[in-house]
């Protein structure tokens, strides 16, 4: 389950017969993948397993921990932080060089929703992602 939300206004200024410009802000909550009981996880590649705890590879603990959502590590829903204050500024800039003829320019920040962006969701959840390990060989039978 993922939320999108968004809200935009904008205005169109016509400073001459020939020159126009829009302005807008769009204000976006992309939102995180969240699954209906909280059955997901994070992995931290820098944060530590509790159950290898004192374990030592080459002199150096073993790093790379699954943190479940609505835990003391994670204290989200979600696979990661809502984002509540990204604002997204847009300008629009339209010039009439003849009846036949507009040059349009622009210029927008955008932000691109989490499943698209990073892999979220169900099919790269730590907890169910599962690898299809394939054997190969450089002989033939």
């Amino acid at each position: 389950m993922m939320d999108y939300e968004g809200m935009f206004v904008t205005d169109t200024w016509q400073a001459t017969n020939k020159l126009s410009v829009t302005a807008g802000l769009r204000w976006e909550i992309p939102g995180v993948y969240k699954e209906r009981f909280d059955r997901i996880a994070t992995f931290k590649p820098d944060g530590r397993e509790p159950g290898l705890k004192g374990i030592l590879v080459n002199g150096k603990p073993v790093l790379g921990a699954y943190d479940p959502v609505l835990t003391p590590n994670h204290p989200f829903r979600g696979q990661t932080a809502e984002k509540f204050a990204l604002l997204a500024p847009r300008v629009g800039i339209a010039y009439r060089l003849s009846e036949s003829t507009v040059i349009r320019t622009g210029v927008g920040v955008f932000f691109i929703p989490a499943n698209v962006q990073f892999t979220q969701g169900p099919q790269a959840n730590p907890l169910a992602f599962f690898v299809n390990a394939q054997a190969a060989t450089s002989t033939t039978p």
